[in-house]
């Protein structure tokens, strides 16, 4: 069972040098998610917000970063948060500047929700991919109608309807569930 602490990454960290045991379900998470802006939605440069106060958004954030570069992509802007946390307009003009193709946002469902709202508001509408802990009804209760669109990924299919596709990544061949938010509900996300 895959811990429900991340949803739509709000912050990332320049860690100089990151001393991480990535847990294997987490690595497979985020590499679905940085092949999907990869191929699917074509993005180039990526953006990243990251709660730097949540392991499970730390070790997001670092795979999805090294696979997504690995892939030829180019990370154009890394920002941070703290869980608790309710004002991103300083993470959202970084990113406003550095116009990213997609953002990553592996976060707590709350900030995620919050941070997705602000960047609507503020004219950022760039594709969003979130983590597992989006999947909450948290994130379209404080994110409202803006979260319309944003893609989750997780490792498993609690509280996704409609026919799932399920993409097996990894050695042992795990399933990450790919969802999107589509009037109010999470819906497996069709490409």
């Amino acid at each position: 069972m895959m811990r429900a602490t991340s949803c739509i990454s709000i912050a990332c960290v320049m860690l100089a040098t990151p001393v991480l045991a990535l847990d294997s379900i987490n690595s497979d998470e985020a590499s679905v998610a940085a092949n999907l802006a990869l191929r699917r939605l074509d993005a180039r440069n990526a953006a990243i917000i990251c709660d730097i106060s949540q392991e499970h958004s730390i070790e997001l954030t670092a795979c999805f970063r090294k696979v997504f570069a690995q892939s030829g992509g180019r990370i154009v802007a890394e920002t941070r948060c703290r869980a608790g946390e309710r004002d991103f307009i300083g993470q959202i003009i970084r990113m406003k500047k550095a116009k990213p193709d997609v953002i990553y946002a592996p976060t707590g469902c709350i900030e995620c929700a919050l941070f997705v709202r602000q960047a609507r508001e503020s004219g950022l509408n760039t594709p969003i991919i979130a983590g597992s802990a989006a999947r909450s009804s948290e994130l379209r209760d404080f994110g409202g109608k803006s979260v319309e669109g944003v893609i989750c990924t997780a490792g498993n299919i609690e509280g996704i309807s409609g026919k799932l596709r399920i993409r097996n990544v990894g050695n042992d061949q795990r399933p990450v569930v790919v969802c999107v938010v589509r009037n109010g509900q999470l819906v497996p996300f069709t490409d």
